[in-house]
């Protein structure tokens, strides 16, 4: 979007909010003083009905008053015969000329003296209303107020009815009772004289429609009107009225089109139209001002920058408008694009010597992106050692890269995002799937607006090596590549762990070589040491993967035989042995053979010894014994008479020799 769109944009956009919010300001104003004046004129529709039912029932009452105190009414109570004169009068055109429904005389005690039932919309005589006798009963009764009226919810539906004592010389003697079924057309000339829409619902004579249901939620005696708009447009009055003992007997509801709520919104309508022609014009005018003194300057200023832009001259400088609000702003841009060819030439300087120094580095390089895991740059040095080429090592992940667990990988990054970096060895798969130790240093660095990973390593493939020949040969013999004594003696120690485990017996050969001192003597060292390779492959050879045979140093080995080392399986071990000593050896540097014999001494651990101390002794006073034999043989150690003593004065019980 161009900057003349944008500031137009919002301009428009301001002006458009600002439109709206008086507008709404204004909705809300207008249309809530209009609709107060609305539900105003309803309370006054409602009152209007209240009166209109009032004056029904003062009608009613006004005539009880009156024909409470005409005498004959008197007389008809206190002598019964004088009943047909006032009954006389209570023909059908006095019941149509009132509008009544029912007239009633009682006693003093309440008992009925006359009836009359009418229905004056049907103009005939009809049957006792059902409940008036029983309900009205406490009307007439003694005690009753002179003058009772109201509402009686009865069967037939709700009587407007009013109650008059009869007096005599000052004394009540009796009661006057005049009523009407409020009707539906008692209904319709009520509206008709208020000039309002009604509808009344006797409340004993459900169901009701849905909204008076619900205005029924909203209503009761203390708060007996309730006033709701419809989305129909009309607005509705609902008035509950009470009968004579206080409980809801009728509820009117009264409809009124909601011409001043119309008139509200027309007048908010208009107010917006206003508004909006208010803000057009104003908009058109400055529109105008915008371009000459915003968009020109503008425009000019993203020429210049656009020129700078296309050639990537940041040399260039823009030209100063003559608006005295853009000066300043252009002389900050040109100083800004100063300072910007200063950093570039800086940074292109050192971007030189980093690349420089990271790519001539024999130290490998990399990183790779802490979220996605991606290879993003490696130096040469770190491609050659993996094999790849470099553009073939930008398509990798760290797990393509390390030899580790993915679970490892990543609970390594996740340390390094909190700040803590890793020290330590991995190693690396070659595009061959060879493996590379190195030792890294990785650390979090932020890299192109990124969170990323550099690594720098070396590779330690010479020093492993280095390493694994120092172990080997602190553990080996050097000569033959026999386990030496610290190794036979750990071995052994193990060995018989696992004996005692398994309450299994181990046997310890002692070895020594007949005449080997001889040989070495006349031929040298290097015979000698050519003889004891071949020793060394010879007792491998004769022996179990289970047992071990080191060399303890000069001409001296020792066998380790695990496993059920009884006396007869060692006898059958010492003849291995020994006749593998016995055929001559073939020494290169001499062209000629050569013989030597050997004599073993055995200990049985759990036989002969208990302790690895113990073990070791006794095989070795065994094999000083058999070295008295100058023929090869083996002898067992034998303990001595007194118990819990080894010497080399010891009886070997057990001999033999080679045949």
């Amino acid at each position: 979007m161009t900057l003349k769109a944008r500031l137009l944009s919002t301009l428009f956009i301001s002006f458009g909010l600002m439109a709206i919010l008086l507008t709404l300001i204004s909705h809300w104003v207008i249309l809530s003083d209009f609709d107060q004046l609305e539900v105003k004129t309803m309370r006054a529709h409602m009152e209007r009905l209240d009166r209109a039912m009032d004056k029904s029932l003062q009608k009613i009452d006004q005539t009880a008053q009156a024909w409470s105190q005409w005498r004959a009414a008197a007389n008809f109570v206190t002598d019964r015969n004088d009943k047909q004169v006032f009954a006389s009068l209570l023909n059908k055109q006095t019941m149509q000329t009132l509008h009544l429904n029912l007239l009633m005389l009682r006693d003093a005690s309440g008992d009925i003296l006359f009836e009359r039932y009418y229905d004056y919309t049907e103009r005939k005589w009809i049957e006792p209303i059902s409940g008036t006798r029983g309900h009205l009963f406490h009307l007439a009764r003694e005690g009753s107020p002179e003058v009772k009226k109201g509402i009686y919810a009865l069967p037939k539906g709700p009587l407007l009815v009013s109650a008059r004592t009869i007096s005599s010389a000052g004394e009540p003697v009796g009661t006057l009772v005049m009523g009407r079924i409020f009707s539906q057309q008692e209904a319709k000339s009520m509206a008709s004289l208020t000039n309002l829409d009604i509808a009344a619902y006797d409340l004993k004579h459900p169901p009701l429609p849905r909204d008076v249901s619900s205005a029924l939620y909203h209503l009761s005696l203390k708060s007996p009107r309730h006033i709701k708009a419809t989305d129909n447009g009309q607005l509705h009055g609902y008035m509950l009225v009470k009968d004579l003992f206080d409980f809801p007997a009728i509820l009117f509801k009264v409809s009124l089109e909601r011409s001043i709520h119309a008139q509200g919104i027309r007048a908010v309508a208009m107010l917006m139209a206003f508004f909006v022609a208010v803000f057009a014009l104003f908009a058109f005018a400055n529109r105008f001002v915008f371009l000459r003194y915003l968009i020109r300057p503008f425009r000019l200023l993203r020429a210049d920058l656009d020129k700078i832009e296309d050639l990537s001259d940041l040399s260039r400088r823009v030209s100063i408008p003559q608006e005295p609000e853009f000066q300043a702003a252009s002389r900050a841009i040109n100083r800004t694009l100063a300072s910007l060819e200063a950093n570039r030439k800086e940074l292109t300087e050192a971007h030189e010597r980093y690349s420089a120094v990271v790519n001539q580095s024999s130290e490998a390089i990399y990183m790779y992106d802490a979220r996605t895991k991606k290879v993003l740059f490696g130096n040469p040095a770190m491609a050659n050692l993996l094999g790849y080429r470099s553009e073939e090592l930008l398509q990798c992940t760290v797990y393509d890269l390390v030899e580790a667990s993915k679970t490892d990988i990543d609970a390594t990054i996740q340390n390094i995002l909190f700040g803590t970096p890793f020290v330590g060895e991995r190693s690396y798969r070659t595009k061959s799937g060879h493996l590379v130790p190195m030792e890294i240093t990785a650390s979090l660095v932020h890299y192109q607006g990124r969170r990323v990973v550099s690594v720098v390593g070396r590779d330690i493939s010479e020093r492993k090596k280095s390493e694994e020949r120092i172990r080997y040969l602190a553990y080996h013999d050097q000569l033959t590549g026999l386990p030496n004594r610290t190794l036979f003696l750990d071995r052994l120690e193990q060995s018989l762990k696992e004996a005692r485990r398994n309450r299994d017996k181990l046997g310890l050969f002692f070895l020594d070589l007949n005449d080997f001192k001889h040989i070495n003597d006349c031929h040298g060292h290097k015979v000698g040491d050519r003889l004891l390779l071949q020793v060394a492959e010879r007792l491998q050879s004769s022996l179990r993967e289970m047992d071990t045979v080191a060399r303890l140093g000069g001409d001296e080995f020792v066998v380790i035989v695990k496993g059920g080392a009884s006396r007869h399986n060692c006898r059958k071990v010492a003849r291995k042995l020994i006749q593998s000593i016995d055929t001559p050896f073939l020494v290169e540097e001499i062209d000629q053979e050569v013989r030597i014999g050997l004599s073993i001494g055995i200990s049985i651990f759990l036989d002969d010894a208990a302790t690895l101390e113990e073990l070791i002794q006794h095989a070795d006073t065994a094999m000083y014994a058999a070295k008295r034999n100058p023929s090869s043989s083996w002898e067992f150690f034998a303990a001595s008479s007194a118990p819990g003593t080894c010497q080399t004065s010891n009886a070997p019980v057990e001999s033999g020799e080679n045949q």
